[in-house]
């Protein structure tokens, strides 16, 4: 799997898959773990725009990212997510522990405080 990231102000953006579900998620956080936090990137953003469906072990990735980053001393914050993802962290309680904003600007603007 290619991860698709750019750095904006020194913020990693991590392009989420259209799907995060079992089929995918192991190699979307092996991606994410090698290519940035081992790499000592440990603020980042993962930007939802493009993602339509997220299932539990989905959730679990996000949530083993979110805390690899805070261990090495940053965040993780969850941009331009859909209403359908939206309730999915509602349901789970998650928007409640995960950092999320509208968009991928002012998901940056909140990493580089």
């Amino acid at each position: 799997m290619d991860l698709k990231w750019q750095e904006i102000e020194d913020i990693p953006v991590v392009k989420v898959p259209k799907e995060l579900d079992i089929t995918i998620s192991d190699r979307f956080k092996s991606c994410v773990v090698e290519e940035l936090l081992k790499k000592k990137k440990s603020k980042i953003v993962l930007d939802f725009s493009s993602c339509e469906y997220i299932d539990s072990s989905g959730l679990g990735v996000v949530i083993s990212i979110y805390k690899r980053s805070m261990m090495e001393g940053g965040t993780t914050i969850l941009a331009g997510l859909n209403e359908d993802v939206k309730r999915v962290l509602s349901i789970t309680g998650l928007n409640r522990v995960l950092k999320v904003k509208d968009t991928v600007e002012e998901a940056v603007e909140e990493a580089k405080s």
